[in-house]
């Protein structure tokens, strides 16, 4: 069967072509598919094109603002963004490496001290007898109370040994309330206390009381924060936002006391 026959039994078109001139029915479709190569590449680098003039664009505008008059504004808002995260890392919790112990006097028949300003909130606290001697010295501790189950005491007055503890939280510091009210002077209340972090100052004040396990925390947390005072940078927020949850989780982990647990069953 020759070329013609073949032509005929196609139907002619495409197949009549194949069968007559085969290399000028490939001819056009791979020119056609070099032509649709050819575009998505132009796509793809015109792409690229445009993302690396935002860059420089994004770039240009920042050096402005890091210069001059708008790199102190922008300075002061990191300090600020970085004071806020201060704040939210004590909302958050209990951070070990903040908790110190205190000590406070106490006076017979007064049941209500102020505690110093470093002191953000309370922890344990117990009552010492004997302090300093090391075959009497003994600790008990005090259970904390509500607001609402300090109000409800039917007799504030009491006078005995301590055995609860009410905190009143002010903007300045805190005050600690202890019933019953104490009877003696040979008290020492002992407690544990979560400790204001330092936040970054003023201008000249680098200083902040941060560990290193927390660092790259602060740095993601920082971008967070700054990306909502930028425009450009918003749509970038929830990426930042992620990242940032992810380091805190990290150095949240490894902050956290690792004492033993032991459950005891029921029988």
């Amino acid at each position: 069967m020759g070329k013609k026959e073949i032509g005929q039994i196609l139907g002619g078109g495409l197949g009549g072509l194949i069968a007559q001139e085969p290399l000028a029915a490939i001819s056009p479709l791979a020119g056609y598919l070099k032509y649709r190569g050819d575009k998505k590449d132009r796509k793809a680098e015109e792409r690229r094109e445009r993302e690396e003039a935002e860059k420089a664009l994004e770039d240009e505008r920042m050096n402005k603002i890091m210069s001059g008059d708008l790199g102190m504004k922008a300075g002061g808002r990191a300090r600020r963004s970085i004071n806020l995260l201060m704040l939210e890392w004590q909302n958050r919790g209990l951070n070990l490496w903040t908790v110190k112990e205190g000590t406070q006097t106490i006076t017979a028949g007064t049941s209500a001290y102020a505690l110093d300003a470093e002191v953000f909130d309370i922890i344990e606290a117990f009552i010492r007898t004997n302090a300093g001697s090391t075959a009497s010295q003994q600790d008990q501790t005090l259970t904390r109370i509500s607001i609402s189950q300090y109000a409800h005491l039917s007799n504030k007055l009491t006078q005995s040994k301590p055995l609860q503890y009410q905190i009143d939280k002010a903007p300045s510091q805190i005050t600690i309330n202890l019933w019953p009210v104490p009877d003696s002077p040979s008290y020492s209340l002992v407690y544990y206390y979560l400790e204001r972090i330092d936040d970054v100052g003023g201008v000249a004040s680098n200083n902040m009381d941060v560990p290193a396990r927390f660092l790259p925390c602060l740095v993601s947390g920082l971008a967070y924060q700054l990306s909502l005072k930028f425009p450009t940078s918003t749509p970038r927020a929830p990426t930042l936002k992620a990242d940032y949850e992810e380091q805190w989780n990290l150095a949240a982990d490894a902050d956290r006391e690792k004492a033993s647990i032991y459950i005891a069953p029921g029988f």
